[in-house]
């Protein structure tokens, strides 16, 4: 009976339980990162994938890197205005979008992480933490994923587009490590962040959506 009672606390309150957890990681890793600290896996995570590093390789990652780049984004925001049928949908991704920019931009300028030196494949700008593809990547097809999940397609289609949009969000935090971009650190914070944010997100858009 204790057993049942914790299972179903569980499952009612997942969604704040991760919420919980995703802040604490990224407070632990923000609070390192102020302290001009450093982790030992971001020097082991960098030389693990840069132990596969080939031609095909990197050309792979800097097309999955690109998933989450400004411009795609938008085409893929507008390919989505064709696709939903209730414009709703579309004005929340757009919101998402911004929000996640604005808020990447001010922890950028909080934290001020200098990018990992001498290693970058691709040239890129600005402050490493946390990672704004991570972010922009986790916003972006999270989102979908709620929506997916929200949806009323058939269960074994919503699992394999889930599954895809998924794979799609930790390659690219994957890329940007490999890509000598951003350290291990800098995309755990991204997701971590990310994730809280969207927990919030989505309830507000559950009760807006209840509402109407």
């Amino acid at each position: 009976m204790k057993q049942n009672r914790i299972s179903k606390f569980l499952y009612k309150n997942i969604r704040w339980i991760l919420l919980v957890i995703a802040l604490l990681i990224f407070s632990i890793l923000a609070m390192t990162v102020l302290n001009q600290g450093e982790f030992s896996f971001d020097r082991h995570a960098f030389t693990w994938l840069r132990n596969w590093e080939s031609p095909s390789l990197t050309t792979f990652f800097k097309m999955v890197t690109a998933l989450a780049s400004a411009p795609v984004l938008v085409v893929f925001c507008l390919f989505l205005l064709i696709l939903m049928k209730k414009r709703t949908y579309f004005y929340l991704v757009g919101i998402n979008l911004i929000n996640t920019v604005v808020l990447n931009t001010a922890l950028k300028f909080i934290f001020r992480r200098e990018r990992p030196l001498n290693v970058a494949i691709i040239e890129e700008t600005g402050y490493s933490f946390p990672s704004g593809h991570s972010m922009a990547s986790l916003a972006f097809y999270g989102f979908l994923i709620y929506l997916l999940y929200k949806s009323s397609i058939k269960k074994k289609l919503k699992i394999a587009l889930i599954t895809v949009l998924v794979i799609i969000i930790l390659l690219i935090g994957a890329s940007r490590i490999y890509l000598g971009v951003h350290y291990l650190s800098d995309v755990l914070a991204g997701f971590s962040f990310t994730l809280a944010y969207l927990i919030i997100f989505t309830k507000l858009i559950t009760n807006y959506m209840k509402e109407k």
